[in-house]
């Protein structure tokens, strides 16, 4: 491809380095799922001839002792001739076990239980065969309340003096519901639960129902909740201690409310008034009444996730949950409105329709992710989360032009494939071909068949081709099909040619043409062929409307489509990349100002995809930041500056002095057109993003004197005062201030987390401490992180972030070495994982051998699938080095300083 064709090279250019009592009333058992589940031959799977119906369950935590013991009758339906039920179970004693039919004038069967620790089953193997009927299967179980963050686990916060209080706290997705009672752990096999807890006098208890009753039992408390309408039971929730909370708003009926430990009650406002409005937009939305009297939100001070949508009962971590308006930035907020969005959305997809198996997770996640971004566009327009979009449609793509991709639709077969499967692909990337092809259909027809879709399988379970028959026509189930089935995604590429119709006046025509796009190159083996929703605009003029062309073929003729200069991804919401011949591409680069700013990052990250494979110069991607002083998007100038920052790391220690001169050069005037760090008050949200990312890399890698005493003085403002520094510009401060920082420093640092009176800020000032590049000051950053002073949860992230830096790795990295095996023992699972991007950065072959052989001979548990994208993509990024270091390099001193 020739040079012109990398005009615009931007935006995304950094990616390359880049959850029964026999009195069940009618009403709810109409509401049980009529489909039967699938049979399916596979010893993680349970078998089919039994199904619950509801579930009568007690527990009673015991927090000082990290134990718990209950008690459960499983209402059954036996549907076949057999001697046993299974059940999953983990890591529980269950005794007493006992099987009586339903109607309770059959006598009770003998029931002996068989643990099968592999499969984490528990065989309930009675005594004679049980013939088709109603039963009801009891039992007692006890368990420990585990640290590792999943199933019902044991949490601290310390309060204002700094002492710990425990709290208990349930995260039970995937699988972990198995960890807390034996049950049928798998989605499509819902049932009505109703549940009691058994609690010390003065403890709060919250679960997915409303509190029915609560009653003094031998001086305890037993809280009994309202049953909950049929679901699965990775949604189950119970949370126990001393729990306080915010206030509450009614909506549509609704009660909602923000829960908090202790203490921290009175940071919730904020996440109560955005969980009233995103309820309120999304239950008209759907036009399905939400099933609960209420919704609790709660803030969980150890949470292994952003938040968790059991059904009734969300819990979020709190530092996510938990605001503090007065010292919170624009971005905090905006993070927490989205989680809480998100989370929200999955009352209906998930909760109310969910999944029948984990491999069309995508369900759940790729719709909440999608209505996330509906909900906070149409509360905050003023954030402007359209960029986000496209943000993450970019990214997600350049994941997706990796061989060791996956399918949205994945292949799940057991819970470690379960866990893995929560990842970009799953969220990012179904959210995007959703957002593709709600604009295809239109907003109203898409919408239409979203509610037929919830209001055909409301408290059922659906699958994939569910949706496509909802949503509608031949071209939907193609198009969804194509994109849901298969790995990667597609390269649309555009060129016009002389209409072969010589019956009409147009002289030219749009021929479209697909492949699958690989980064490296074009694999002409793969076959791969997708049907395509184009959005084509004629950006001869900036006003002009788009048309929609399905491309189905692997070469395409639009006769129909004669427009002068067609761009391809009108509004930048495609999934899938571009290209063009020489003559229209220099089109577009005559109309670039056309193009609106949306359009502008897609084009220019679909552009950037191309040099790896060597069809544009990697020189040309640089030479857009010529356009600096002309272009006036404060979105595309941020991506421009992080091109800016990109040469550093490729620049020899000899030469970095040249490579601060260049980025001084050419990000100093940006600081002086933003004002530098006084943000006015009607800046955009992408103006102060601008300013974010031109005084972080002035105050870093581009070591400008002015801009790291500016920080060192806010700093020290900062530290005497927490109100004195625009929230919005905390973390860069911080970041500087590490970055250049020494022993005083860190040890303010250290007292700003000690003495923070939020989540939030405790954690930003935590986590700054492995920013500080002193070799003993990290040694130091080690201890702090293996004490008892630090959660688990934050430990583990603090470490890898030491092993991971230039400056500290070589401290960092040897530790995590020394006590790899003692790691994956003790941090929790979900945080374990993070293990395998362990040793970075990998600028050599010589340090890829090293780390990769230390990762084969040390496998983590639960990241197969996700350790090979991870060298994959150490591979590419070795590849673009030995390839482009030195041009790049050079380029800063032939081109770049002359800018």
């Amino acid at each position: 491809m020739r040079r012109a064709q990398c005009f615009l090279l931007a935006a995304l250019f950094c990616v390359l380095f880049v959850s029964l009592s026999e009195s069940v009333n009618a009403s709810s058992s109409d509401k049980l799922p009529k489909q039967a589940p699938k049979k399916v031959n596979d010893p993680w799977r349970l078998p089919t001839n039994v199904i619950p119906v509801s579930y009568e369950l007690t527990f009673e935590p015991n927090i000082d002792q990290s134990s718990f013991k209950g008690s459960e009758a499983i209402r059954l339906k036996v549907r076949t001739t057999s001697n046993e039920i299974i059940l999953n179970s983990q890591d529980l004693r269950i005794t007493d076990a006992k099987l009586l039919a339903a109607d309770g004038l059959r006598a009770s069967k003998n029931v002996r239980v068989e643990l099968d620790a592999k499969y984490q089953r528990a065989r309930f193997v009675v005594s004679e065969t049980v013939p088709p009927g109603d039963y009801v299967l009891s039992c007692k179980f006890s368990g420990k309340l585990n640290d590792d963050l999943a199933g019902f686990y044991r949490c601290f916060y310390e309060d204002a003096a700094h002492k710990k209080h425990y709290l208990t706290a349930t995260q039970m997705e995937p699988t972990d519901a198995r960890k807390m009672f034996p049950c049928f752990d798998e989605p499509g096999l819902k049932a009505i639960f109703n549940i009691r807890a058994l609690v010390d006098s003065a403890d709060t208890a919250i679960s997915n129902g409303a509190i029915q009753s609560e009653d003094k039992v031998g001086g305890k408390k037993l809280v009994i909740f309202e049953p909950t309408p049929p679901m699965s039971s990775y949604l189950v929730a119970l949370l126990t201690g001393q729990w306080k909370r915010t206030g509450e708003k009614i909506v549509d009926g609704v009660k909602i409310a923000v829960w908090a430990p202790t203490g921290k009650e009175n940071l919730g406002k904020f996440s109560l008034e955005e969980a009233a409005k995103s309820f309120a937009f999304q239950n008209k939305y759907f036009s399905l009444p939400y099933p609960f009297k209420k919704l609790d939100l709660i803030a969980v001070p150890e949470f292994s996730m952003g938040g968790m949508e059991n059904w009734g009962a969300i819990t979020f971590s709190d530092d996510l949950l938990l605001v503090d308006e007065k010292t919170a930035s624009i971005f905090h907020k905006q993070g927490a409105s989205e989680v809480i969005s998100h989370e929200i959305a999955h009352q209906w997809f998930g909760d109310l329709v969910t999944m029948k198996w984990w491999d069309d997770l995508w369900l759940n996640e790729s719709f909440a992710t999608w209505m996330e971004s509906k909900v906070t566009e149409a509360l905050h327009p003023e954030w402007e989360t359209h960029f986000d979009r496209i943000s993450s449609r970019n990214s997600i793509l350049h994941a997706d032009a990796r061989r060791t991709t996956h399918p949205i639709h994945a292949v799940i077969k057991n819970p470690s494939q379960a866990m893995e499967s929560f990842d970009g692909i799953t969220y990012q990337k179904g959210s995007a071909v959703l957002t593709m092809l709600e604009s295809f259909l239109g907003a109203a027809e898409f919408k239409k068949g979203v509610i037929k879709y919830l209001e055909s399988h409301k408290f059922g379970c659906a699958a994939a081709e569910d949706l496509w028959s909802a949503l509608g026509g031949t071209h939907t189930s193609g198009i969804m099909r194509s994109y849901v089935m298969q790995s990667g995604a597609p390269i649309v590429h555009a060129r016009q040619i002389k209409n072969p119709n010589s019956a009409t006046p147009n002289p030219l025509a749009l021929e479209l043409s697909q492949y699958r796009f690989f980064e490296r190159g074009r694999d002409k083996k793969d076959a791969s062929i997708w049907q395509i929703p184009v959005q084509a605009r004629d950006i001869s003029s900036a006003a002009s409307n788009p048309a929609p062309l399905l491309l189905t073929k692997t070469q395409q003729l639009f006769p129909s489509y004669p427009e002068k200069t067609p761009f391809i991804n009108a509004g930048g919401l495609g999934y899938y990349r571009t290209s063009y011949d020489h003559a229209l591409l220099m089109r577009i680069q005559e109309k670039f100002d056309n193009l609106t700013d949306d359009e502008k990052l897609s084009f220019i990250s679909d552009c950037q995809q191309l040099l790896l494979s060597g069809e544009i110069p990697v020189e040309d991607a640089y030479n857009l930041l010529k356009r600096l002083k002309t272009e006036k998007s404060y979105e595309v100038l941020a991506q421009m500056v992080y091109l800016i920052e990109s040469p550093y790391k490729y620049m020899k220690k000899d030469r970095k002095k040249e490579y601060q001169s260049f980025a001084q050069r050419l990000t100093l005037p940006l600081k002086k057109r933003l004002n530098g760090w006084n943000a006015g008050s009607s800046d955009s949200q992408s103006q102060k993003s601008l300013r974010i990312a031109v005084l972080d890399l002035l105050g870093t890698d581009a070591q400008d004197p002015l801009t790291i005493k500016e920080a060192k003085a806010l700093f020290e403002k900062y530290v005497n005062d927490r109100s004195s520094v625009n929230p919005d510009l905390v973390r860069t401060v911080f970041n500087i201030t590490a970055y250049n920082g020494g022993r005083k420093e860190y040890d303010q640092m250290k007292q700003l987390w000690k003495s923070a009176s939020n989540p939030a800020d405790k954690g930003r000032a935590l986590h700054t401490l492995p920013d500080f590049h002193d070799k003993a000051l990290a040694a130091e950053t080690i201890k702090l992180a293996r004490s008892s002073e630090v959660s688990k949860q934050d430990g583990i992230s603090m470490l890898l972030s030491l092993a991971d830096s230039e400056y500290t790795r070589d401290v960092g990295w040897p530790y995590l070495k020394q006590n790899w095996n003692e790691l994956v023992k003790t941090y929790p699972r979900d945080e374990v994982t993070s293990l395998i991007y362990a040793g970075g950065p990998i600028e050599d072959r010589a340090r890829q051998n090293e780390v990769m052989s230390w990762h084969r001979a040390h496998p983590v548990p639960h990241t197969a699938e996700r350790k090979k994208r991870h060298d994959e993509n150490v591979e590419t990024s070795l590849l673009y080095r030995e390839r482009y270091a030195k041009r790049i390099s050079d380029w800063v001193s032939k081109t770049g300083m002359k800018i």
